[in-house]
């Protein structure tokens, strides 16, 4: 497996992937493309097959990063990619120096939370009529010091 930044001829597959997202919750196909410009798009892939993918959101004058979106694709799904995928996150921000990796997760997503759980994301609060759909999110930070 390789974990590496994203290319624009990955979009096709990256898209693919976030067909099971609620509609509400994917990106859009311009702002991949912005995203992709922007090195923010990673990827996991198996014998060149995206299987899975992670928006991480940086800015210049800043030392914390924010996961924005991690998917894996559905058929591989509890086998561990989604930690492998921010265990690769981690280990990169720690080696640009950042501080903390931040996310926001729907309350009822409640694989997603625990995961980031486990991989001791300490969560900060909740946060009511968060996204599009008018649900709460609980947002979670990760130190990497």
């Amino acid at each position: 497996m390789q974990f590496r930044l994203a290319l624009v001829e990955d979009l096709p597959s990256i898209i693919k992937l976030e067909q099971t997202f609620d509609v509400g919750d994917r990106a859009s196909k311009e702002s991949y493309k912005r995203l992709l410009k922007s090195k923010s798009v990673w990827i996991l892939e198996s014998n060149k097959i995206i299987i899975g993918s992670a928006i991480v959101l940086i800015r210049t004058n800043s030392r914390i990063a924010r996961l924005y979106s991690i998917t894996v694709a559905e058929n591989l799904r509890g086998q561990g990619l989604g930690k492998k995928i921010i265990n690769e996150i981690v280990d990169k921000l720690k080696n640009l120096n950042y501080d903390k990796l931040s996310l926001e997760v729907k309350e009822s997503n409640t694989q997603a939370w625990k995961l980031y759980e486990s991989l001791d994301f300490e969560f900060i609060k909740s946060i009511e009529n968060y996204y599009a759909d008018s649900s709460a999110a609980k947002r979670y930070v990760k130190s990497l010091n």
